[in-house]
């Protein structure tokens, strides 16, 4: 068996024994969190705000063992490439792989055989130890806390198979493609073998994801058409959003309830529209009306097609790191420090591109929220919508992704519009009825939740014209 194979197989084990471990202190964690929370005297099962105040404890946990892992990633590739530079040569080289007959093009060669070890074995053990302990949380605590609180009207089993499929399809062909790359480099000592198959991999996996995307997403999640659940009498409400937004939905499916659930637009073309139940069980019509015009609003500023390149940019900004390792590998001219700085540079690029795409990902979604205000003419329903899905997913007011801005920052905005003189709906003064409290500076947006209202016509026009 060649060395390099051992080293990671070795290598890869262990860091999954690691992020394993990392994983089940968080469940431990986590299944303290959900022991207090049923214990409590006077809980009451029915209560939602007791499920998000739980959500949140929950999320606190998980945020931490993923930075932890993080982490183990970054000081695992570090102290690798520091351990293997200080072991010697003939055990680190094992047998050569002479190239060409040329000592640099063998040298950079092995040099990349090494790094694509030092990189994959970390990567593995996140990617694989991870998983399995945010797995069993899901199974032996989520599933717990949602059939306690009356939020899923899954079984466990279900939930556990739904939460199963999720993972695989998200994880499992990054792991296969780490797993084929590197056994390839490793068995045959060459990085060209290895960067053929993954290629033909990644090829055949987008094949796959553009024939087959729709029907293995519908099918992971257990979609459904929203005319065949409980909710059909809400289609023709979001056809007539859907007109006077000038754009159409090419399916509108429901996501059966699981923790994590959210309402989102899916694909640049036929786009289709998901909306969790859980959402629409704990919303009234305003905040219904104010969540699908959002999403009609994220579809007219055309944000899948920005969101689209920027995992594009991603991709070639990860390729670019490569370039200095190739054109020195194709001029047989080894030079260290250009090589790193050619790698830092390109880094930087990529980096400054990713902050680009942020930026406009953001302004849009901003942008979006204010349209979607238009188009009802009830910036205040808008403003709870986004509170209460926050809520539910237990995430934090101040948290931002690369693509969606926080709630604070949204609500902020949205606060500044409702302030300007414009046109509004009749009842857009109105208190929303929602399931928790919900405030912005001293003011209070919310009422109780069983005060809800007979839903009003959807208007013919919006209720400021868009350019």
């Amino acid at each position: 068996m060649p060395l390099e194979l051992l080293f990671f197989i070795a290598l890869q084990f262990i860091f999954i024994i690691i992020n394993i471990s990392i994983g089940m202190i968080s469940f431990v964690r986590s299944r303290k969190i959900l022991r207090e929370t049923l214990t409590t005297p006077g809980q009451d099962p029915q209560s939602i705000n007791n499920f998000m105040h739980y959500m949140v404890r929950r999320n606190h946990v998980v945020r931490q063992s993923s930075y932890i892992n993080a982490l183990v990633l970054i000081a695992g590739i570090v102290l690798l490439g520091i351990g293997f530079m200080q072991l010697p040569n003939s055990l680190i080289y094992g047998q050569i792989v002479i190239i060409n007959n040329n000592e640099h093009q063998t040298f950079l060669n092995l040099t990349a055989v090494i790094s694509l070890i030092i990189i994959c074995s970390p990567l593995l053990g996140l990617a694989i130890g991870g998983n399995i302990a945010f797995y069993l949380s899901n199974v032996f605590i989520d599933a717990i806390a949602s059939e306690f609180f009356h939020v899923s009207s899954l079984t466990r089993q279900e939930f556990a198979r739904i939460r199963l499929k999720f993972m695989l399809n998200a994880s499992l062909p990054l792991i296969i493609f780490l797993e084929i790359v590197t056994l390839v480099a490793t068995i045959t000592g060459q990085i060209l073998p290895a960067s053929i198959v993954g290629l033909i991999y990644i090829v055949a996996i987008i094949c796959i994801r553009l024939l087959l995307g729709r029907k293995i997403l519908k099918t992971i999640n257990n979609l459904q058409p929203i005319e065949q659940t409980s909710w059909a009498y809400l289609q023709p409400r979001i056809a007539a959003w859907s007109r006077l937004a000038g754009v159409s939905f090419g399916e509108v499916l429901i996501q059966p309830d699981i923790i994590g659930t959210n309402i989102r637009v899916i694909g640049r073309k036929n786009t289709m529209l998901i909306i969790g139940d859980q959402i629409l069980r704990h919303t009234d019509w305003r905040q219904q009306d104010a969540m699908i015009c959002l999403e009609l609003a994220l579809v007219r500023k055309k944000v899948l097609n920005w969101n689209f390149w920027r995992i594009i940019s991603m991709l070639v900004g990860l390729g670019l790191l490569f370039v200095p390792l190739i054109v020195q590998l194709s001029i047989n001219i080894l030079d260290i420090t250009i090589f790193f700085l050619c790698t830092f540079l390109m880094l930087l690029i990529t980096i400054f591109v990713n902050r680009g795409f942020r930026k406009k990902m953001h302004t849009l979604y901003q942008d979006a929220d204010c349209i979607s205000c238009y188009f009802t003419g009830d910036p205040m329903a808008t403003m709870v919508a986004l509170t209460t899905i926050q809520a539910l997913n237990g995430v934090q007011a101040t948290q931002k992704s690369n693509a969606i801005p926080s709630a604070n920052t949204r609500l902020q905005q949205l606060d500044q519009l409702a302030r300007q003189s414009w046109p509004r709906a009749p009842y857009a003064s109105e208190l929303v009825p929602a399931i928790t409290p919900v405030t912005f500076g001293p003011y209070q947006l919310s009422t109780a939740f069983d005060k809800q209202s007979e839903p009003a016509p959807v208007p013919d026009a919006p209720y400021v014209l868009l350019a």
